[in-house]
């Protein structure tokens, strides 16, 4: 039980620490540049940027319950 205790922990420190899901979007969106039409790009930036926003949100519920 206590190892469990300490994985959950040391994950949280390093969502904490490292932002994740906005690197792998970003990283998202610049590899479908060359497929997609302009159009549909944009429109995927907005969808990507409604997501990332809410792991922020997420993000800052998370970190205020381990508070």
């Amino acid at each position: 039980m206590p190892r469990d205790t300490d994985k959950k922990e040391n994950t949280s420190l390093k969502i904490q620490s490292e932002p994740l899901y906005p690197t792998t979007t970003l990283e998202f969106i610049a590899g479908e540049r060359e497929e997609e039409d302009p159009d549909d790009l944009i429109q995927n930036r907005i969808r990507e940027k409604k997501k990332i926003h809410k792991c922020y949100l997420l993000r800052q519920e998370i970190a205020c319950v381990l508070l």
